[in-house]
């Protein structure tokens, strides 16, 4: 399990309160997402910043602060929320310290883009059954969606419809993704995950819905699965080669791995082939592969509202198409 730790700084609040922040902090060191308080002095380095709301001697330390300034998450406790209504993140004091820890983990969703489960495809299992693993997950994508999405209803991902939102057509000011999954537990990841950085997503459960989009729409990755009701994705891919948005690359995210199946999966003229569980970082490569960086920059900005850019890989990436398979480590 991939940990994380975040760093918590307090401006104001009584010290009771602040007792009752570090204790509820601590509770969280056998998570993967941790929180820490951090010492008054240390407080310029917090990831997110804890604001007494009440106190203005607090709020004009945190609006002249770097935390501020840099753009960084700030979560404010008052009294009455209504009065801090023009803040982003707000708790009533009264019950602060039981909302504490979800509110953090949506903050850490939304405002610094950690995603807790770090790999797609690894659920085999309906999202009925997901387990406890598997709720912590769907309440990661529910927490995502807060704010930032459409609200996200069960008919979006039933089979044979697809959503709302992807009923778009034409040329689009900033990437639009075609998602081709029949499992709505990838169609949620992928979803959830695209929309952190701004790209708007299109999803559908079987490949003759998608080629249907991509003639009125133009998008900038179609991710395709090959096991799919009806047409496979084989079939699929060189159906999409053969069309007028043959320039369109195309992703296939498949959990069949031999080499015959990444053959076949060339020969259909995809432009990657990627093996599931897929590690996030490597679906975050692919989209530098085929969106330019700029327009990935100004699509993370539209979400956040900040002009912060989605970081590079680790290593140069080449435009080809080439076939990358990727396991879980």
């Amino acid at each position: 399990m991939k940990r994380k730790l975040f760093h918590i700084g307090i401006l104001g609040l009584t010290q009771i309160e602040r007792l009752t922040v570090a204790s509820v902090c601590s509770l969280t060191q056998s998570r993967a997402c941790q929180y820490q308080v951090l010492p008054p002095e240390r407080c310029v380095e917090a990831d997110i910043m804890l604001v007494d709301g009440d106190d203005e001697r607090a709020l004009q330390l945190w609006l002249a602060s770097p935390v501020h300034r840099e753009g960084r998450p700030a979560l404010l406790i008052g009294r009455d929320p209504t009065v801090l209504a023009g803040y982003p993140h707000v708790l009533p004091r009264s019950r602060f310290a039981a909302r504490l820890v979800r509110q953090l983990d949506q903050m850490t969703l939304q405002e610094l883009r950690y995603f807790r489960d770090m790999t797609i495809g690894a659920d085999v299992a309906g999202a009925s059954h997901f387990g406890v693993a598997g709720r912590r997950q769907e309440n990661d994508l529910l927490a995502l969606d807060t704010g930032m999405f459409e609200p996200m209803n069960s008919g979006e991902f039933s089979h044979g419809k697809f959503s709302q939102a992807g009923m778009h057509t034409g040329l689009h000011a900033l990437p639009r993704v075609l998602v081709i999954d029949d499992c709505v537990v990838v169609q949620a990841k992928m979803r959830a995950l695209l929309g952190m950085h701004g790209l708007s997503t299109d999803l559908v459960d079987n490949a003759e819905q998608g080629i249907e989009l991509m003639r009125d729409t133009r998008y900038a990755i179609v991710f395709l699965d090959i096991v799919l009701p009806g047409m496979d994705g084989y079939a699929a891919c060189r159906r999409m080669k053969t069309s007028d948005r043959a320039f369109t690359p195309i992703v296939m995210l498949s959990s069949r791995d031999s080499a015959l199946d990444k053959m076949r999966g060339r020969m259909a003229g995809c432009n990657r082939y990627l093996t599931k569980p897929i590690a996030v970082e490597s679906l975050l490569k692919v989209l530098h592969d085929f969106i330019p960086a700029q327009t990935l920059t100004l699509a993370a900005a539209s979400v956040s509202g900040a002009h912060r850019a989605l970081s590079p890989p680790a290593s140069p990436s080449n435009v080809s198409d080439s076939t990358v398979t990727i396991r879980e480590r």
